[in-house]
């Protein structure tokens, strides 16, 4: 699995914030959980309010990407970077939490393999480089380098010291983004932070946190590898909600943070029987069979409809108009013969934020899905 260097003197970039001892590695074999990244502590004396400043970095390293995946002459283009580099500099990347073996399915495997076996081969390694050193980098790079997309469809990809500290929330209390000075990544509060509160970050984008718990822990063990054991993805799955069986309550029953049973309602505390809980997985996935297709004709229609209003075009925006509503109609459909799902369950609530968001456009992150 892994090799958490948390054994090492952790990197010290990250202004205002401190890295905080992980716990014991586990076997190879097995998933770590987010310990096996350093993590980041908020060290100063006044709590930080949303929006405020936590840190600000500049890369030790950064190239552009044509793509969301890296390819073999941009692989290529990190390793001159690091050759290029000071050698106080090189030893701080190989500091970084990594893993023993790429992402079986990532960029980097595809490449050059899951444990190097064709790196020689396929890159040309710099003078006074290291074989051994050349693949720990690429693995440094898959666990920690961050991309922001760019004009063009091209994306900034970035390896920091400091911030590359940071563990995985799906309920993270600050955000990466570009800083006000040019060339800087900038670390800003989600939330408030009180001195000595871990500081977290989502590497997940906005579409995918709003997927349910078990979605999220097979995602993030397959791209990044390790189980997420964040206070959300321990509680209740908010994002699966159902009617509470009981007549005239009107309480919510969530699925369990494992995804296999229910929770007992919120408001009357009843348990579900065997059966009402197939019932309502059984409802659940007649909901999500159709969601995905009616999410792409949404997101379609929202677009039409958008490109239609900004050319003042009358026919196109009736048509766009009544394909929505086409689309909309399925969906009514399918919540009314599904009753035990509530509106607010993903399957349904997915369905309002494609039509009103056809252009978000999340951070992504050195490997693809």
């Amino acid at each position: 699995m892994g090799k958490p260097k948390n054994g090492k003197k952790p990197a010290d970039s990250a202004q205002s914030a401190a890295p905080a001892q992980g716990a014991e590695p586990k076997a190879e074999k097995e998933y770590k959980d987010n310990s096996f990244k350093l993590g980041l502590k908020h060290t100063g004396a006044a709590a930080l309010e949303v929006g405020a400043l936590v840190v600000t970095e500049k890369p030790v390293m950064k190239i552009i990407l044509k793509s969301d995946e890296p390819s073999q002459a941009e692989l290529q283009q990190w390793v001159d970077r690091f050759a290029a580099l000071d050698p106080n500099s090189r030893d701080r990347i190989m500091e970084l939490a990594a893993h023993q073996k790429a992402v079986s399915h990532g960029a980097l495997a595809k490449i050059v393999g899951k444990r190097g076996e064709q790196l020689q081969e396929k890159l040309k390694i710099p003078e006074g480089v290291k074989m051994e050193d050349a693949w720990e980098l690429m693995l440094v790079l898959e666990s920690n380098s961050v991309e922001f997309e760019m004009k063009g469809g091209m994306y900034l990809s970035v390896l920091c010291l400091g911030i590359s500290h940071l563990k995985h929330s799906c309920s993270p209390n600050a955000l990466l983004g570009m800083g006000k000075e040019a060339g800087t990544i900038e670390l800003r509060a989600l939330k408030p932070i009180a001195p000595g509160d871990e500081v977290t970050v989502s590497y997940l984008g906005e579409p995918d946190l709003m997927v349910p718990t078990s979605e999220r822990q097979a995602y993030l063990k397959k791209r990044w590898q390790f189980r997420c054991v964040c206070e959300r993805c321990g509680a209740p799955d908010m994002l699966r909600a159902f009617k509470c069986p009981k007549v005239n309550c009107k309480g919510l029953v969530y699925a369990n943070s494992a995804g296999d049973g229910m929770e007992a309602c919120i408001e009357c505390g009843k348990d579900l029987a065997p059966q009402q809980t197939q019932d309502f997985f059984r409802a659940e996935a007649n909901c999500k069979k159709h969601h995905d297709e009616l999410k792409t004709e949404l997101l379609k229609a929202a677009g039409s409809l958008q490109m239609a209003v900004e050319a003042r075009n009358g026919d196109g925006l009736a048509s766009a108009s009544e394909v929505a509503i086409s689309t909309l109609s399925k969906a009514v459909h399918i919540y009314t013969t599904n009753r035990q799902v509530d509106p607010s369950h993903y399957a349904i609530a997915g369905l309002a934020t494609a039509a009103a968001s056809p252009n978000s456009r999340p951070m992504r992150r050195l490997a693809s899905k």
